[in-house]
Order: structure tokens, then sequence, then C-alpha cells
């Protein structure tokens, strides 16, 4: 269909992979994972929050997806993702040595921390291949263009 010799085609439907496609999931958790983790380590461990951080946010994620596999392997129900989010959390800080001095972590902060993956800021641009020739790209660092 054409008006105005523009065609109007619309996609009839988007898939995306919300878990690091379109969402900048590690920037998004890093700020309050840090703060919790500084809150939790001793002073004189206090300059590799921001490394530690960085590579916990990473093994988390990796964590969680290997616990909904294994879930989904065992044919176990799904369980919230919250709860999921927060075992492997503190699994993870409690279990590796490496993460010894934040395995003293309060509930609170596991809380926040878990809260902090359903704040997830967009990438700053998406480009999605129509069934078509053309090409659309979606920038959601500026609400409105589309």
């Amino acid at each position: 269909m054409t008006t105005n010799g523009v065609t109007s085609w619309r996609p009839k439907a988007i898939i995306f992979d919300l878990m690091g496609t379109c969402l900048d999931w590690k920037s998004s958790i890093l700020p309050t994972l840090k703060q919790a983790i500084s809150r939790t380590s001793s002073g004189s461990q206090q300059h590799d929050v921001d490394d530690d951080a960085g590579v916990i946010a990473t093994r988390w994620r990796e964590g969680f997806f290997d616990e909904i596999h294994a879930r989904f392997e065992a044919c176990e129900p799904p369980e919230d993702i919250d709860k999921t989010h927060a075992r492997v959390l503190i699994r993870l800080l409690n279990n590796d040595e490496r993460w010894g001095n934040y395995a003293g972590i309060s509930d609170e902060d596991v809380w926040l921390c878990v809260a902090a993956w359903h704040q997830q800021m967009g990438c700053f641009s998406i480009r999605l291949d129509s069934t078509r020739h053309d090409k659309t790209e979606f920038n959601l660092s500026q609400p409105g263009r589309m």
C-alpha cells in the first residue's frame, strides 16, 4: 500500500532479546551493586569495588541463566525471577573465595540489587532488519523518535 508514493509498510511482529540486546542490563545494575558491596566490604578492600562489581554482575547474570535453565531441564515449574536473582547473588557472594569480603551483604541490599533488574535502561541505539529490504532504526535514547 502506498500513500503519496511512500510505502506504509508496518511489521507484523517485533521480537526482542530483552536481557542484553535492547536493554543495557550491566550499566543499569552496576550503580546499585557497587553501593551494596561497598557498604559490605572492609575499608582495606574499598579500592577493588569497581572492578569487582563488574565481574560480579557478569557472573550473577550467567548464574541466573544457569539456574533457570537447570529448572527447565529438571521439569521444575518457573520461579519468581526475583527469588532466583536473590538466591544466585547470595550464593555467588558466599561461595566464591574472591568475594568473601562481600558475603555479609544485608538482605536489604540484596533486594535493592534485585530491584535494579527491573529498572534497566534501553541501549543507545537498536537496529532491526525488517522482513523487506529496508532497515528501520529505533533510537530509545530520544523519546518520541521512532
